[in-house]
């Protein structure tokens, strides 16, 4: 029986995010998602560009820039996973794609779990926008 009460898991989350400040993090609902039957809740997390992005720019240079932030955030889940692991609570982990080239639907809306998190809507250019990052 799992007995961690959520606002232990919510402080641990505090704890593991005060050490990534410049980013943003918020918990979601996500009955709107494929995974409601098996999951309540989705933590958010938002890695800003280590540059911003202005103009046209060469593909590595984005690529690269994407990589940077994902190894972030990989770094991000880890920790959160070890709270996970320790108060065996069962958590999964969405993968980024859509399941078909075809429909471009994907089984998990990372767009609505920002804006069911509260850390900011989806502008004009189909981006996160924010008022910190």
């Amino acid at each position: 029986v799992n007995t961690v009460s959520n606002k232990e898991v919510y402080n641990s989350i505090c704890k593991v995010m005060n050490k990534y400040s410049s980013c943003l993090f918020g918990i979601a609902d996500i009955s709107y998602s494929a995974y409601s039957g098996n999951y309540k809740r989705a933590v958010v997390i938002a890695v800003p560009q280590k540059r911003l992005m202005t103009g046209i720019i060469m593909q590595g240079i984005a690529e690269g820039l994407i990589c940077e932030a994902r190894k972030e955030c990989d770094g991000i889940i880890s920790h959160i996973a070890d709270y996970c692991r320790k108060w065996d609570i069962e958590y999964y982990i969405p993968p980024m794609p859509q399941e078909s080239e075809e429909t471009i639907i994907a089984p998990f809306s990372y767009k609505f779990a920002v804006l069911y998190a509260g850390i900011g809507w989806i502008g004009k250019n189909d981006l996160l926008i924010t008022e910190k990052i």
